[in-house]
């Protein structure tokens, strides 16, 4: 039954009921929980490609300081002091570091790469050319790339054989670095191919 107001009868226009009112609510609702969704799927989108390119951008760091350091390696050594001494699990040089390295005496310095409690590290000792008197300088260590489970390097000779180990004099014609990493960190990357003289002496040339 409708009711009497100022002299004036209300119909059923005047107002919702009670179960308009429910449905309407129920509507609004699900219209937000879809953007709810569709928000929380377009930010979990963003993240994942965001630390995508940050690990992408760690890996080429990674790649091109290793090839910087190679490709400055002493071009020529001996059969007692080889410049390069190659092994499958980690490689050591004598190189010069780039500006900006943190040194005490001279760039010039014995370089090592390697796996080290799941981490690729770049460890270096200063040569200087002078004798130095009292202690040696200490090694240097910096972090290149965490999350790494073990480094796979071989060595290819000038006649195209390769092997996983490198004692000659000379610089090999390819050294290839292959990174190995957890099964869980889903990370995978392209071997470094490096072509130490080859890279050097277009580098001069440029």
């Amino acid at each position: 039954m409708t009711a009497a107001r100022g002299g004036r009868w209300l119909g059923r226009d005047a107002g919702f009921t009670l179960l308009e009112i429910l449905v309407s609510l129920a509507i609004f609702a699900a219209i937000l929980a879809g953007l709810a969704q569709g928000v929380h799927f377009g930010l979990t989108a963003w993240n994942t490609e965001r630390a995508l390119i940050a690990r992408n951008a760690e890996l080429e760091t990674t790649d091109r300081v290793i090839r910087t350091l190679l490709t400055s390696a002493s071009p020529v050594g001996t059969a007692d002091q080889p410049s390069l001494v190659g092994r499958p699990h980690d490689v050591s040089f004598d190189t010069w570091l780039p500006p900006g390295a943190p040194v005490r005496w001279t760039h010039r310095a014995l370089v090592s790469i390697l796996v080290r409690h799941h981490a690729l590290v770049l460890r270096w000792t200063e040569q200087p050319h002078a004798a130095l008197i009292g202690a040696p300088p200490p090694p240097h260590q910096e972090m290149l790339l965490p999350g790494v489970a073990s480094l796979d390097v071989s060595y290819q000779d000038q006649t195209g054989v390769w092997s996983q180990t490198w004692t000659v004099g000379d610089l090999p014609a390819l050294v290839r670095l292959h990174l190995n990493f957890p099964e869980k960190a889903h990370r995978r990357w392209p071997d470094m191919l490096i072509a130490p003289r080859r890279e050097a002496a277009n580098g001069n040339n440029e």
